[in-house]
């Protein structure tokens, strides 16, 4: 009996000082070939994710693929194009391994497909095979790998990063996106508008007679101030404001501001916007009499003529809107984008036309 005691007691003391003794042993596994096809990266690195993933997870005993390299060059076995079911037992019998992964990562199409195997070595029998397939997103890849990894065990992983990389109608960030980035313009902007219609006319009037006694072009200076705020794929949504200054060359301060919102291509730098612009005008009630001389109506009280209220440097200020409608494409040269746009603010019976340039650095 006390011989007994003794033993139970000898054995409990063991264990409780050697913990590792009552761990449980887990299966010896390493990975062999990984089959890369139409991806950037290439099979060893695959292989070597493989191997953090399956560390990472705990389930495994994962052996080092340098050792077991060694071991294979020996043998004429080369790691890395091991994919066969009889190479894989020749590797894991000639190391003594429990079990034996391999797979391959392949871009086809739109999708990026992602097939894992597990071939247990002692039954020669494939255990676990498991196949997924995700957005094309290939700076993504050691990711992609994670999920496979471990909804093929079923463990849990990150649900948020799984919709991410598998749902094209998910809303795009840095992960499912990484390689558009946004394109920023804002900068400063200059160029050149034409006035049409009886605006136009107004300002080719004689100067005695409020005009400007010139063509109706002017010139704009301004800065243009964007906000992203939707990034889909390559397409960006924008909203900008342009604050601009035109008519310095006739002696002029005419302010303006335009709103648009508008959507951009950040892999072409082709633009569509479209909102309203305010512009500050002076304007003076008149008519045209026979021989084509602006009148005021003020000056004339009695006058038969048609008054309308046309520009005139003499007249009082008001605000007036119209919508402009552009489009626009970025070049770039070096760390600069330099963007154009040509567009057309659409004002009653009287347009106007012009034309935009801008730059600023890469952003």
């Amino acid at each position: 009996m006390k011989t007994l005691h003794y033993v139970l007691i000898t054995l409990l003391a063991t264990f409780t000082l050697n913990p590792k003794l009552m761990a449980v042993s887990l299966p010896s596994i390493t990975v062999g070939g990984v089959e890369a096809k139409g991806i950037r990266t290439d099979p060893s690195n695959l292989a070597t994710i493989c191997m953090y993933e399956l560390k990472k997870i705990n389930l495994f005993d994962v052996q080092s693929r340098h050792d077991i390299e060694f071991a294979c060059t020996e043998k004429n076995i080369v790691l890395n194009t091991c994919l066969s079911k009889q190479c894989l037992t020749q590797v894991g019998v000639l190391v003594g391994l429990d079990k034996i992964m391999s797979g391959s990562v392949e871009m086809f199409g739109n999708k990026i497909y992602t097939s894992f195997r597990v071939l247990d070595i002692k039954s020669n029998v494939i255990e676990k095979n498991f196949s997924m397939e995700f957005l094309p997103v290939e700076d993504q890849i050691a990711l992609m790998v994670e999920l496979t990894i471990k909804k093929m065990y079923d463990l849990p992983y990150n649900e948020f990063q799984f919709k991410q990389l598998t749902t094209e109608q998910t809303i795009e960030n840095n992960l499912n996106n990484p390689q558009i980035k946004k394109l920023n313009l804002s900068g400063p902007r200059f160029g050149f508008s034409m006035t049409l219609g009886p605006d136009g006319k107004s300002i080719r009037r004689p100067e005695n007679q409020g005009g400007m006694a010139a063509i109706p072009i002017l010139s704009q200076f301004g800065y243009q101030f964007e906000i992203a705020y939707m990034n889909k794929g390559n397409i960006q949504g924008l909203f900008e404001v342009i604050p601009n200054i035109s008519g310095i060359e006739h002696g002029l301060f005419i302010p303006s501001v335009t709103f648009l919102h508008g959507v951009r291509s950040n892999k072409t730098g082709f633009e569509f916007s479209i909102g309203p612009s305010l512009v500050v005008t002076k304007r003076s009630l008149g008519y045209y009499d026979e021989n084509g001389k602006w009148v005021l109506a003020k000056n004339d009280l009695e006058n038969n003529g048609n008054v309308s209220k046309e520009i005139d440097r003499r007249g009082e200020f008001g605000i007036e809107g119209g919508l402009l409608i552009a489009l626009g494409k970025s070049f770039r040269s070096g760390n600069v984008n330099f963007p154009v746009n040509a567009y057309v603010m659409l004002k009653k019976d009287s347009p106007r036309i012009g034309i935009s340039l801008g730059f600023n650095s890469k952003k």
